[in-house]
């Protein structure tokens, strides 16, 4: 997982990150976003840029202060450019005289600001005597939020002014500051490495000081490299036969896969692809599928169904009166083995008692010639009397 930059809050990355996806690393340092590393930078440097596009750089100019006859901490100067104190307007400040201590600048008499400096803990406060001197010059900058001038850097060395007594050791305090420490150069044990002499003059060696020792036999503008010991030796390599094959790492060093690798595993993942042998052992039951042998099971049972004579029509296609069948293969056949009257037949007069004929009833032609009694005629309903079309027994009905 990357962390932070402790300043801007920048993405970093680390070998530890192998499981960052490159998406993830392009979208960390060039995304769009406004976390991305380009995005925070390039809103530092908007801001940087507006900073300095506010400074008001024709305000810097130089002033030759001289201090006031009758008030030794007032310098007062003339600028033709300042007609006025601006914010974070910057001047070079060179005065005439060393001041005594608290001091006051007055330019062009646009009025009398003092001159401060901030201390240890960030907090303004005035000069010490003696902090400027004379044809130094200084840089300061007008603070319109508290009507003062205020020190900036010191020029030179010679401006750092450090509170304490002469000869004595300075040292950097708990507030990272250089101070006195309070011990006199001459109160030093004038011992190194257990090494002293009366005068405190001491010759030391490399190893007195901690400094690496000469490398026996070495040649000049040679790589120096480390012998399985850790001592430094001559690696016999300059920077003219210098060979980057030398130097590269293996891919071991790098935690990559050595070269072909890809190409082996894509070729085994070919081969496995085109395996059509089931090298997973998917069984039919994982795919939805009928066991292997299920269609033969089930044609074997179709097969008896269908030849069972028991449940379906027997091979001359005649199902019996016992199965709910006729028994026979004509209508007049079925009747009669239904045991009901064929089609065509004969039926005694006396044995029709009721009913209504639901359609016309023509006489039989043979029976009806023979004139006997107590035969069935056909009445031929007419409005003229017209023998056409009469057969034999027909009886003609005339009417109006």
């Amino acid at each position: 997982m990357a962390s932070l930059s402790p300043n801007l809050g920048l993405k970093l990355f680390s070998d530890s990150d192998g499981d960052t996806t490159f998406l993830s690393f392009y979208t960390g340092i060039a995304g769009t976003a406004q976390s991305s590393n380009f995005m925070i930078l390039d809103a530092k440097y908007k801001e940087i840029m507006d900073t300095i596009a506010d400074t008001p750089t024709s305000t810097i100019v130089y002033t030759k202060c001289k201090v006031d006859v009758n008030n030794p901490s007032l310098y007062t100067a003339s600028a033709a450019a300042i007609v006025e104190y601006l914010d974070n307007m910057f001047l070079i400040v060179s005065l005439d005289t060393t001041n005594n201590g608290l001091m006051q600048i007055n330019i062009n008499g646009l009025g009398s600001i003092y001159l401060m400096k901030y201390n240890t803990a960030g907090e303004l406060t005035n000069l010490m005597a003696g902090e400027l001197k004379a044809n130094h010059s200084y840089l300061v900058r007008y603070d319109a939020s508290t009507n003062y001038f205020v020190m900036l850097t010191a020029i030179d060395n010679e401006d750092i002014y450090v509170p304490g007594s002469q000869n004595n050791i300075l040292i950097i305090n708990s507030d990272q500051h250089v101070a006195d420490s309070g011990i006199a150069l001459n109160q030093l044990v004038r011992s190194v490495n257990g090494k002293s002499t009366e005068d405190g003059t001491i010759t030391l060696n490399y190893e007195d000081v901690g400094a690496l020792a000469p490398v026996n036999g070495a040649v000049e503008n040679n790589f120096a490299a480390l012998d399985a010991n850790g001592k430094l030796i001559d690696s016999g390599k300059s920077g003219d036969s210098f060979r980057p094959a030398d130097w590269m790492p293996s891919a071991a060093d790098v935690k990559a896969d050595p070269e072909g690798s890809a190409n082996t595993v894509q070729e085994s993942v070919n081969a496995h692809v085109g395996n059509k042998e089931n090298p997973h052992e998917v069984t039919a039951a994982q795919v939805g599928a009928d066991p292997a042998g299920s269609a033969n099971t089930v044609q074997t049972n179709l097969d008896t169904h269908t030849g069972n004579s028991t449940v379906h029509l027997p091979s001359n296609g005649i199902l019996t009166v016992a199965k709910g069948g006729t028994g026979a293969t004509t209508a007049d056949a079925a009747l009669t083995a239904l045991g009901a009257a064929p089609i065509s037949h004969n039926q005694a007069a006396s044995s029709i008692t009721d009913g209504t004929l639901a359609g016309k009833v023509v006489a039989n032609a043979s029976a009806v010639a023979t004139a006997t009694n107590k035969q069935v005629r056909n009445i031929i309903m007419r409005t003229a009397s017209s023998t056409s079309g009469l057969a034999n027994g027909d009886i003609l009905h005339v009417y109006s």
